[in-house]
């Protein structure tokens, strides 16, 4: 059988497109064989059904001297499914063929619409109102386009009130945040918040007296373990261990240390650039996903349905959009506006996947950090990718996996969630 590309955003668009076929023909209650077609003509939808017609494929590999590739005619895919290629080429008459290059082209459609929102602002309502006018005009079959917008299945209600049943912090976070914004901030006023929370100096006398610092003896005070680790490595041992019990249940542990790593990465940035508070961008990485606590939270049926849309191929965020119609960025400005959290933060989080959408620094740093990561939340962006390194002001590009040093004491915060 012909084989699509397995790699680049070409494989990743196909894989996409096939995967939501499934999810709109599965609303549209078809079978078993039909949706089985359906999947694999979405995977080859960019190629020409004729192409790959065995007589005029294997002449055009004679004519370019490369061969046939896939010997006999029968390993090419199946009638069935050139039908459906030819019907969304050219839009033939209407059977069963033609509805299934109906379900390709909208999911087509919407993939292409959503990698093109880092060039036109968009949400999942305006793209189906697109498809609304389409298929009024005729061009599109009004039963898929409503297949596709009933597949939203949790709406903001439904999140604001997991984002109610989250915990609430205690007056030590605020504290911890007024010295993270403060760069003079006392030797003897750390120390007070410090003492005042049992979790917060457990985990500075741990990573005092870890192998990473190596003290000539055990560290068993306050005031020699801030001495000891330093002032600046002390307040962030502070934010994160505020923030490390939210992500104490065992699937989230991957997330708090994704967390972790994107605290690190976009202090880096900031220091980098030299364009914001350092603190600010490592506090910044440290809740950038808190949307995803919310979303972890829901009912059973949206958790088994997303899986499977990420097993399917699709990234996280286009798999939000799909059930949600918006991304955990939206989420999680919520949850820190309920935080009280500055308005300038709220916005990074708001923006850290569509940096176009405002002028935050901040917003720019979170979405270069997730690159670095490797994370591969959200459809790749050249634009946006672009647009951040100039915003932040690096003339070049930094190489993905490449950033600040690990500084080893967030491995004993990863441990201890």
């Amino acid at each position: 059988m012909y084989t699509p590309p397995q790699t680049g955003p070409l494989a990743g668009h196909l894989r996409r497109v096939s995967t939501l076929a499934r999810e709109i023909a599965a609303r549209l209650r078809l079978r078993p064989t039909d949706v089985d077609a359906l999947a694999e003509a979405a995977l080859l939808h960019h190629y020409p059904a004729e192409v790959l017609e065995p007589e005029p494929l294997n002449r055009l590999l004679a004519d370019l001297r490369l061969g046939s590739p896939h010997g006999a005619a029968s390993a090419f895919p199946p009638r069935r499914v050139r039908d459906v290629l030819e019907r969304f080429h050219a839009g033939r008459s209407a059977n069963a063929a033609h509805l299934l290059a109906q379900i390709v082209q909208v999911a087509d459609f919407f993939d292409e619409r959503l990698e093109f929102f880092s060039f036109e602002p968009m949400n999942f309502e305006q793209i189906i109102d697109e498809l609304d006018w389409m298929a009024k005009d005729g061009f599109l079959d009004p039963a898929v386009v409503a297949a596709l917008a009933g597949l939203p299945q949790v709406r903001m209600h439904e999140l604001l009130e997991q984002v109610h049943r989250l915990p609430v912090f205690p007056a030590v976070l605020l504290r911890t945040l007024e010295i993270t914004a403060d760069e003079d901030s006392s030797f003897s006023r750390i120390e007070r918040i410090v003492r005042s929370d049992p979790v917060l100096a457990g985990h500075l006398l741990r990573v005092a007296n870890s192998s990473l610092y190596s003290p000539l003896r055990p560290i068993a005070s306050i005031p020699q373990a801030i001495s000891h680790v330093g002032l600046d490595t002390c307040r962030k041992v502070m934010m994160a261990s505020v923030f490390q019990p939210l992500f104490s249940s065992t699937p989230l542990r991957e997330l708090w240390r994704h967390s972790l790593a994107m605290a690190r990465l976009t202090e880096g940035l900031a220091q980098l650039c030299g364009r914001f508070d350092p603190h600010e961008a490592f506090l910044a990485g440290l809740v950038h996903d808190v949307g995803r606590l919310a979303l972890q939270k829901l009912r059973r049926e949206y958790v088994m349905d997303y899986q499977r849309l990420i097993e399917g191929g699709c990234e996280p965020v286009f798999a939000e959009m799909l059930l949600c119609g918006f991304e955990h960025g939206a989420i999680g400005a919520e949850i820190l506006r309920c935080w009280t959290f500055p308005e300038h933060l709220i916005e990074a989080v708001l923006r850290h996947h569509r940096p176009e959408l405002g002028d935050s620094l901040l917003a720019s740093a979170l979405y270069l950090a997730e690159n670095l990561s490797g994370a591969r939340e959200d459809i790749a962006s050249p634009a946006r990718m672009d647009l951040a390194h100039a915003r932040l002001g690096l003339a070049s590009e930094i190489p993905e996996g490449e950033g600040p040093p690990d500084p080893g004491w967030l491995d004993f915060l990863v441990s201890a969630a």
